[in-house]
């Protein structure tokens, strides 16, 4: 059965791949079933909550999409492929780890961290900074490496959440690698070129408010001196390194989006692919190449099992939502408040969605069906200022969410419980980010 859904998983990001630059319908009508037949062997391998969620979604979906709606069956279940290109991306992307995780920098970050180790307040800034710029690549991978080079230090296990979930949620929102910007821009049909100044704007904003943080609250231990003056490598030299690969990255899809006018979801798939593969032709690493793709396509279904079954039963009762009287009633609703002021519609929103992640409807579901019900028009508002709101919410729901991915992986590295690392330990992040949220969200309502 794995081996199945792995077939149908590698089957479907390929056809989506044709179908992009295809008009044929057979092609498109292909990619429907094979989309319908993974999120089946999706399901049944799923936990239960994500069965029981899912299952919910899926069949209210399609219910209100046939009865309430109209719609015939085929159209119905082509609805499923609303949330596809988030699927195709999140399923491929961890393969743009390979290059970085073999050329050479998580070795330098390491030797760094252990000469700062001594000296929290460099160790958390280091923390911080390094997965700022690895995080949008290696995704949940950055947290990983990073605490297996830290684990044999006896750090606090406080220290530790507070600097993962800061650096960490700084890629929730500007990088296009993560399901969130992705997400939002496709849904509010905004270029990433033009939102990624406002995304690392609003990052910077995060890593700032973090750091001030820990150094005005919670940096309470003394300072050891290090006893090796002398540095393999310094810290600036090699951010630097990482800097421009990632600006190389990110400025080629910015590029290449303006270019051809292809959707950014849709680049970011495919470089996924071809980069790790032009480093293989380039650096003569084959072998060790298709070790790490072998590793990929084995752990496929495991890695990607709940995405696949929230995501396009999501979309599929998103577009049904959109689509029938309900939308009409909730659009009604958004435009009262705004009259009111944005900055209310923007609590409401940030509101809601931690609040329903709280209780483990996760953001997946929350962000697209809000995306797909309001419009910047008629919350009297400029779309960057509504994608910077969902991104705020996303983010904050991430942390506070005990069933949130990366709060589980925190919780089991750290030795604490899911609402000890997020709410206790990060509130006061959250609270603080809020504020300078809101105030960010003004600025822009005002100027934009």
């Amino acid at each position: 059965m794995a081996r199945i859904k792995r077939g149908f998983l590698l089957l479907m990001c390929f056809v989506y791949f044709i179908d992009a630059f295809s008009l044929s319908s057979l092609v498109h009508t292909l990619l429907i079933f094979i989309v319908c037949i993974t999120f089946l062997l999706s399901i049944t391998t799923v936990d239960k909550k994500t069965m029981v969620m899912g299952g919910i979604l899926f069949v209210s979906g399609i219910v209100m999409n046939i009865i309430v709606n109209g719609e015939a069956v085929i159209s119905t279940m082509g609805e499923m492929l609303q949330n596809l290109p988030l699927l195709v991306l999140m399923t491929l992307s961890p393969l743009l780890a390979i290059p970085l995780k073999n050329s050479g920098y998580i070795d330098s970050i390491q030797r760094y961290l252990k000469q700062v180790k001594d000296t929290p307040h460099k160790l958390f800034t280091g923390l911080t900074s390094v997965l700022f710029l690895i995080t949008p690549v290696l995704s949940l991978g950055s947290v990983r490496i990073l605490h297996e080079i830290l684990q044999d230090n006896k750090f606090e296990p406080a220290f530790l959440a507070r600097a993962y979930f800061v650096g960490f949620s700084t890629a929730m929102v500007w990088s296009p690698y993560f399901g969130s910007v992705a997400l939002s821009l496709y849904y509010l049909e905004i270029p990433f070129s033009r939102y990624i100044l406002f995304g690392l704007l609003l990052a910077c904003l995060q890593l700032a408010v973090g750091n001030l943080i820990f150094f005005l609250f919670q940096y309470k231990q003394k300072e050891k001196q290090a006893e090796e003056k002398q540095r393999s490598e310094p810290m600036l030299a090699l951010l630097l390194k990482i800097v421009a690969l990632l600006a190389a990255l990110i400025g080629t899809l910015v590029w290449i989006e303006s270019w051809t006018q292809l959707s950014m979801l849709l680049l970011v798939s495919l470089t996924s692919v071809i980069i790790p593969m032009l480093w293989a032709l380039i650096t003569r690493k084959w072998k060790l190449f298709c070790s790490h793709v072998k590793t990929f396509v084995k752990n496929m279904d495991h890695s990607i099992n709940t995405e696949t079954v929230l995501f396009l039963s999501a979309g599929l009762f998103g577009a049904a939502v959109a689509a029938s009287p309900f939308s009409d009633v909730i659009q009604q609703m958004f435009e009262a408040v705004s009259s009111i002021s944005f900055l209310l519609v923007a609590t409401f929103i940030i509101l809601l969605v931690i609040g329903l992640a709280f209780i483990g409807v996760h953001q997946i579901i929350t962000v697209p069906v809000l995306a797909m019900q309001i419009t910047p028009e008629t919350l009297g508002t400029d779309p960057i200022s509504l994608i910077v709101v969902l991104l705020l919410a996303w983010f904050m729901a991430a942390i506070i969410s005990p069933f949130n991915a990366i709060t589980i992986f925190i919780s089991n590295v750290v030795h604490r419980s899911t609402l000890t690392v997020g709410l206790r330990w990060n509130g006061l992040y959250i609270a603080s980010m809020y504020a300078a949220g809101m105030m960010y969200v003004s600025i822009l309502h005002y100027i934009l």
